[in-house]
This record gives structure tokens, C-alpha cells and sequence, in this order.
């Protein structure tokens, strides 16, 4: 027997599914905030390079763009992101995943 899907029904995963790939993008991006701040070195050259205040960091938690700004700071440091992907037992490509994940 067949059965037909109805097309709402199809939307509707398709949604889901991008939701939920929105909210893993971010949690990684949470997580790869808290592996940079975790650090004096990694948090300084963060600051210095994003232009981000400290006293900021509590609302621009919730944007994406800054979420963006925090995974692809961590792709420019080749041994941070791979430190990262070691410790969280991900591949280094999960990274640029999100990254195309939050931009879109």
C-alpha cells in the first residue's frame, strides 16, 4: 500500500530540519565561545579582533552575527579549531558547517 505524504507535511519536516540545524549552528558556536574564553590568550586576541566589548558580550550572545563572528574567529586558528574539534569529539568540518549554517 501506498501512502501519499501531503505536501504540508513535507514543508513542515523541511522546516523542522532547518530548525534544528539552526540551533545545533548555535549551540556549536556557544560552545566554541566558551572554549575561547576558557583561555586569557584566545579571549584577548578575540576582543582585540572583533571590535566586541566585554560589557556587550551578555546580548550579543543571542545574534547571530555575532555567533558567526565567534566561528569564524576560531577557523582563522588553525591549531584552536582543531584543538576544539579534539576536545568536543566533533570533525574540524562541523565548524565551517555551522559557520554556512547561521550565514544563510
Amino acid at each position: 500500500m501506498c501512502m501519499l505524504i501531503p505536501k504540508d507535511k513535507d514543508k513542515k519536516d523541511r522546516q523542522y530540519q532547518a530548525t534544528k540545524q539552526q540551533e545545533q549552528a548555535q549551540t556549536l558556536a556557544l560552545e566554541c565561545f566558551s572554549f575561547i574564553f576558557a583561555d586569557d590568550e584566545k579571549q584577548s586576541n578575540f576582543l582585540r579582533l572583533t571590535g566586541a566589548n566585554i560589557d556587550d558580550l551578555k546580548n550579543l550572545l543571542s545574534e547571530n552575527h555575532f555567533l558567526i563572528s565567534v566561528l569564524s574567529f576560531i577557523m582563522e586558528h588553525e591549531s584552536w579549531l582543531l584543538e576544539f574539534a579534539q576536545n568536543n569529539n566533533i570533525s574540524p568540518q562541523d565548524i565551517p558547517n555551522a559557520l554556512h549554517t547561521l550565514s544563510h
